[in-house]
């Protein structure tokens, strides 16, 4: 089972990291990570590609822009579970690295909301991911029964884990708006205390007025208000936030937060977050881990009671997460890459749920997800240039 090659999180890296390594160390190192290679690929029960950063450079440079330590991030289950997700692709094993049919070739992982593209041309051959960076493949795949893994020499990064906050604001289109504020603001969190939680208001909930009044405000007028959106520790859904009153980043002023746990099997809890000022709005999107800290979108302005308060609207209707994607752009091509949007979801987490659904062997475009249907038409749209979509 996939399922069971993808959780074992720090074997897999290792065994990864090991092969990427042993492709040009001595015969010795070279079977023993073949016996690891050996071992995740017993667990999978049909055909798969990894893709191994070499080395532990490549590994250490992505920590370190995370602000973490390598204990830490391996302490954040539902981080490294994204990492490894993403680079791994069900269903399919690469046997040569020339095998791309059409620019580009899409391959789903098994982080099946985000999507590799391949490309081939003037004498190489190139995935780029979903942040735009172009990842030149320079090895051929060391094969080990069912499994081929690939050495390269940069992290993958998804639509699920950035480097920072403000690169999660930049990247998702539907948080354009609120990149802007935090850009006009400055980041008010340095990366060392970056260990928190922020609540970021999705576009469209922010009334005219409102955007006028902040940029009437003083630079650390701004700040407190960007500080009310954020709390400690860093917090996911469901594993760790909960109901309660939680203190922000403003000292003195706080939050109420309400959880309701899922009502039925692969649905999402109900998260309501009520700010000092007007009434309480939900979080829409869940769990977009930047650096150290995680992101939760909300569907309403959060307001401190502070001197130069800003006029807020009534919270919208909640609207279906993955549309806030297609009125923003997200998934579509834009660039700097697919842009595609984690928004439904404690898919974005990667539960046993979300997993499973790519254990099969395959992964049917159509019923992986509500953004499967998407998926399906953009490799359509591609001349059906796809390594593992089915439909």
């Amino acid at each position: 089972m996939y399922l069971a090659a993808v959780r074992s999180n720090s074997k897999l890296l290792a065994a990864a990291e090991s092969v990427a390594a042993a492709a040009a160390a001595a015969a010795a190192a070279a079977a023993a990570a073949a016996a690891a290679a050996a071992a995740a690929a017993a667990a999978a029960a049909a055909a798969a590609t990894a893709w191994a950063p070499a080395g532990s450079s490549a590994l250490n440079e992505f920590v370190k822009q995370m602000s973490m330590s390598g204990k830490e991030f391996m302490s954040r289950k539902q981080l490294v579970d994204l990492v490894v997700s993403y680079h791994f692709i069900p269903g399919y094993q690469a046997k040569s690295i020339e095998d791309v049919p059409g620019n580009p070739t899409l391959a789903v992982t098994a982080d099946f909301n985000y999507v590799l593209r391949f490309y081939k041309g003037s004498g190489r051959v190139w995935v780029k991911d979903v942040q735009g960076n172009d990842v030149t493949i320079k090895q051929k795949p060391i094969q080990f029964g069912q499994l081929s893994v690939i050495p390269i020499d940069r992290v993958l990064m998804s639509g699920g884990y950035f480097f920072n906050g403000l690169d999660a604001l930049k990247q998702y289109p539907q948080w354009s708006e609120a990149f802007q504020l935090a850009e006009q603001a400055g980041w008010p969190v340095s990366s060392d205390k970056s260990d928190i939680t922020m609540f970021v208001p999705n576009n469209g909930v922010i009334s005219a007025g409102a955007k006028a009044a902040w940029a009437d405000l003083s630079k650390a007028q701004q700040k407190q208000q960007l500080l009310y959106h954020f709390v400690k520790p860093a917090m996911s859904v469901p594993q760790q936030l909960k109901s309660g009153r939680l203190p922000t980043l403003l000292q003195g002023h706080d939050l109420k937060v309400v959880v309701t746990p899922a009502q039925a099997k692969d649905s999402v809890p109900k998260v309501t977050v009520t700010p000092e000022v007007g009434g309480p709005v939900s979080v829409e999107i869940f769990n977009i881990f930047a650096g150290r800290a995680i992101l939760q979108g909300v569907n309403g302005p959060l307001q401190a009671k502070l001197p130069g308060e800003i006029t807020t609207e009534a919270a919208p209707k909640a609207s279906g997460r993955r549309s806030l994607l297609y009125r923003g752009g997200g998934g579509r091509y834009s660039g700097s890459g697919y842009n595609q949007a984690t928004a439904n979801s404690i898919a974005a987490t990667n539960t046993a749920a979300a997993i499973d659904a790519a254990a099969s062997g395959y992964v049917p475009a159509r019923a992986a997800t509500a953004y499967g249907s998407y998926q399906a038409e953009a490799a359509a749209s591609y001349g059906n240039h796809c390594y593992n979509c089915y439909w």
